[in-house]
């Protein structure tokens, strides 16, 4: 515990547990003396920042409801190289992929969500065959097939943004409650 604290504050220079204000100056060497201007208010602004784990517990809770699973996009893990009859992942021998397995790799790019994939793969499989595979691929860890939110100073946006695409209404709206 004490190690993780002292690396976050090294590393990134955060603060532990740091709750302003924040003051800034400007020290112009032209000027004689202290020259002070605090604005037409006591601060300028005020902003309140989630931290980024509160959000990506939000996440893990919202992606258990298994309604929401269609709608989020899978990617494939980069150590993954796809060939024609194997895949290859590092220290390990080629193993072999299906042709449905690997037509579901080729289009697990982060971007397109589950759904998509089903309904492109329509003519070769059933949209249950598609959702078996995907889960085989996670419990392989080929594939991250979750609710995945960037690390920005405005996580929760991003959040919302992914919710705000569920195109099943009976799914986004508890979500965005």
């Amino acid at each position: 515990l004490v190690a993780h604290y002292w690396q976050r504050f090294c590393v990134k220079n955060d603060t532990i547990g740091f709750f302003g204000p924040v003051g800034w100056a400007t020290l112009d060497p032209e000027l004689r003396g202290i020259e002070v201007d605090h604005g037409t208010g006591l601060i300028a602004r005020s902003e309140v920042f989630f931290s980024s784990w509160s959000i990506d517990e939000l996440a893990r809770t919202l992606e258990r409801d298994p309604g929401l699973r269609p709608w989020l996009a899978p990617r494939r893990l980069p150590y993954l190289r796809i060939g024609q009859t194997r895949v290859r992942l590092p220290g390990r021998p080629p193993q072999p992929v299906s042709e449905l397995e690997r037509q579901v790799l080729l289009r697990c790019d982060g971007v397109r969500p589950a759904r998509d994939i089903q309904r492109e793969l329509a003519g070769r499989a059933a949209p249950q065959q598609v959702e078996e595979v995907l889960g085989q691929l996670v419990r392989r860890r080929w594939i991250a097939w979750r609710l995945e939110i960037p690390a920005t100073a405005r996580p929760e946006r991003h959040l919302r943004e992914t919710l705000e695409r569920v195109g099943d209404p009976a799914v986004r709206e508890p979500a965005l409650a």
